[in-house]
C-alpha cells in the first residue's frame, strides 16, 4: 500500500541495470537484510513481496525466484550480526553468538552459492529433462564437494593455499552450469592434485 515494493525495484534496477547477476547479488543482500531478526516465513514473505518482482521482471520463473528467496531468508537467521539461530545456539552451546554465526556461515558456505546455480540452470529445480536434472546434479554435487575441501583446507592432509584456491575455484565451475566450465574445472581439479604431495598416486607393495 505504501509502495514500499516498488522503490525496492527502483533500487535494484538503478543499482544493476540489466545485469542479471548483480541483480541477484542485491536481491540476496537484501533478502538477508529483510530477514534479519524475523522468523523464516516471514522474512520469505516479506522478501517475496519486496524483491520478488524485481527478478521476476528479469525473466526468471516463479519457482526459481520464490526458492532464491527462500534460500536466503533461511539463511539470513544465522548470517551475522544478528543471526537469530545463533543467538538460540549460543545459549544452549554456552559460547558466543557471534563465534557460532561465523562458524555456521564458514560450514555452510556452499548454501549460499547454490541458489545462483539454480538461477542459471534450472536442473537443480528438476526442471527439464532426466538427462539435464542428472547432470546438474552431479556436478553441483562435486562442486559443493570442492568447496568444502577449499574452505576447510583439509583432503587426506592440510592443504597449501594453492591447492585450496584451485579445489575453490573448480568448484565454483562445477556449479556453474556449463560444460567449458565443468572442462576447465576438471583441469583445476588436476593442477591442484598434482601440485599437492600427499594427494598423488603412490606405488603400494602388497605383502603376501
Amino acid at each position: 500500500m505504501t509502495g514500499l515494493g516498488g522503490k525496492f525495484a527502483d533500487l535494484v534496477y538503478l543499482l544493476a541495470g540489466d545485469v542479471a547477476f548483480l541483480a541477484l547479488i542485491i536481491s540476496a543482500i537484501l533478502a538477508i537484510i529483510l530477514g534479519m531478526g524475523m522468523p523464516t516465513p516471514s522474512a520469505f514473505i516479506l522478501a517475496a513481496v519486496l524483491v520478488g518482482p524485481t527478478l521476476l521482471g528479469l525473466d526468471f520463473s516463479v519457482l526459481q525466484t520464490n526458492m532464491f528467496i527462500l534460500y536466503f531468508a533461511v539463511l539470513s537467521a544465522m548470517t551475522p550480526p544478528v543471526a537469530v539461530a545463533a543467538f538460540a545456539a549460543s545459549a544452549i552451546a554456552d559460547a558466543k553468538p557471534l563465534e557460532i554465526a561465523t562458524g555456521a556461515v564458514r560450514l555452510a558456505i556452499t548454501a549460499f552459492i547454490v541458489p545462483f546455480a539454480f538461477m542459471y540452470g534450472d536442473g537443480l529445480l528438476m526442471v527439464g529433462g532426466w538427462a539435464e536434472i542428472a547432470s546438474t546434479c552431479v556436478t553441483a554435487v562435486i562442486g559443493v564437494l570442492l568447496l568444502s575441501i577449499a574452505v576447510e583446507g583439509y583432503w587426506r592432509g592440510r592443504l597449501l593455499k594453492c591447492p585450496r584456491f584451485g579445489f575453490g575455484l573448480a568448484g565454483l565451475l562445477f556449479i556453474a552450469p556449463s560444460w567449458w566450465a565443468v572442462a576447465l574445472a576438471v583441469l583445476l581439479v588436476s593442477m591442484a592434485v598434482i601440485a599437492t604431495p600427499h594427494l598423488r598416486l603412490h606405488r603400494y607393495k602388497v605383502m603376501i
